[in-house]
């Protein structure tokens, strides 16, 4: 081809990808995050060199993760922002911020879209997993490993733990099943923690094949153990470490099931885990998780506050410890509410909003519904048991606690009747319909 019309047909790509993008691209970010242009035309920049630089083309679109998590994008050698504007977003594919690295991507490209078989096999999971599993411990390293802010040997100890009770994953087997589903697997369980799930999702004889996984392997281990002490673990049981933060190196389509337990308060980047969610289930899949409500917390925050004035009018201010703990509490469901502080350091982060999940749902391909904790039909009970399990609050402070705030406890108590108290904690069933 005669170098002219090389040229020709690069200057005309470029400008049919300008016209595509211009209104999408944010040249004001890209001239602030990239001095270096020096008075370039920030979107000529990124269309012609930019983006194989790694460069940023707006404040949530991260260039190097949508070439890692879409390999036929970059094999392609397609300009990624080009092809997310022009198709992949009407595609369902998942964007995360600027500056956002994978951390196994970079290494591992994901694998390619995996047929799901109409029986859901094993078949397609064990292809992924194979070249994963470490012989010695027959563990599947799907993701480095992480570590739990807090010792994770004393979890079961602070929430009062012991063995591995089949009854929580039973229940939760029943609730999906109630509506239907069928929970035919490959199912996948992130952020086992210490198998407060994962013992009764196996004991269902449903979801399989299962594949357990947690951020630590730690968890892992205690978990395996578990099993163990009941008897052998299932063939199409397997156990895995895998952050649910970083999700990209996983085949598209695989599972049918993504349960989770008290996780997703855990992440950072919650829209990019739905984007992840959605495009890791087949069509007519089930995302379901157990997480804080938002409304509960701010209503416990909120009462909480009042207490250190009511003890003082009552003539019996609280101790210097005990004032520091309701501190402590209020500043807690204040930081886990509000949207407007970071987050990133903190080992619990979030109490959710059914609106905004709600939005987030919808705009991944699911439908949402809540379940309330059936156990939580007492206001006072679950804030009391919160503050002890959660916060360790002694007898002394609960009492102080139910003492000075009887008459709001009974005001909510008795605006529940006949209905449920403001939700503390509870179910959010995701069905993923296109």
């Amino acid at each position: 081809m005669p170098a002219y019309v090389d040229q020709l047909t690069k200057h005309l790509r470029i400008y049919h990808q300008r016209r595509a993008v211009k209104h999408a691209f944010d040249a004001a970010f890209y001239r602030t995050t990239y001095p270096d242009l020096q008075g370039a035309d920030p979107l000529n920049h990124y269309l012609k060199s930019g983006w194989k630089e790694g460069r940023d083309p707006r404040p949530d679109f991260s260039t190097r993760y949508y070439l890692a998590a879409h390999p036929d994008v970059r094999d392609a050698g397609v300009n990624p922002f080009y092809h997310y504007v022009s198709a992949g977003k009407s595609e369902g594919r998942s964007i995360r911020p600027a500056g956002y690295t994978p951390k196994r991507a970079l290494n591992r490209a994901p694998q390619p879209p995996l047929p799901i078989q109409s029986d859901k096999s094993l078949a397609g999971l064990r292809d992924f997993l194979t070249p994963l599993r470490n012989p010695e411990t027959g563990i599947y390293e799907i993701t480095p490993s992480r570590r739990f802010m807090h010792d994770e040997t004393q979890y079961d100890d602070q929430y009062q733990h012991s063995g591995l009770d089949v009854r929580p994953g039973l229940a939760l087997v029943e609730l999906l099943s109630s509506d239907g589903r069928s929970l035919e697997g490959p199912a996948l369980e992130l952020g086992c923690g210490t198998g407060f799930l994962s013992g009764g999702l196996v004991a269902s004889g449903k979801c399989r094949p299962l594949l357990i996984t947690d951020a630590s392997d730690v968890f892992i281990d205690i978990v395996k153990r578990k099993l163990q002490q009941q008897g052998p673990v299932p063939d199409q049981v397997m156990l895995g470490v895998l952050n649910g933060e970083d999700l990209g190196g996983l085949p598209s389509g695989l599972f049918s099931l993504i349960v989770m337990r008290a996780v997703l308060h855990h992440f950072t980047d919650i829209e990019g885990f739905f984007a992840d969610a959605s495009r890791l289930l087949v069509p007519g899949g089930t995302l379901t998780f157990y997480e804080p409500c938002a409304e509960g917390f701010i209503l416990m925050g909120a009462l909480a506050s009042l207490l250190p004035s009511l003890a003082e009018g009552a003539g019996r201010p609280l101790s210097k410890q005990q004032r520091q703990s309701i501190e402590r509490f209020v500043g807690g469901m204040t930081f886990y509410t509000r949207a407007d502080v970071d987050k990133s350091a903190a080992e619990d982060k979030h109490a959710f909003r059914f609106d905004l999940l709600s939005q987030l749902a919808h705009e991944n391909g699911f439908t949402i519904r809540y379940v309330p904790d059936s156990t939580q039909r007492n206001f006072e009970l679950s804030f009391t048991g919160y503050l002890r399990s959660c916060m360790g609050f002694d007898d002394e402070l609960l009492a102080l606690v139910v003492k000075h705030l009887r008459s709001a406890l009974d005001f909510v108590e008795g605006s529940a009747r006949g209905t449920i108290p403001p939700s503390i904690i509870g179910h959010f069933i995701c069905d993923k319909v296109r």
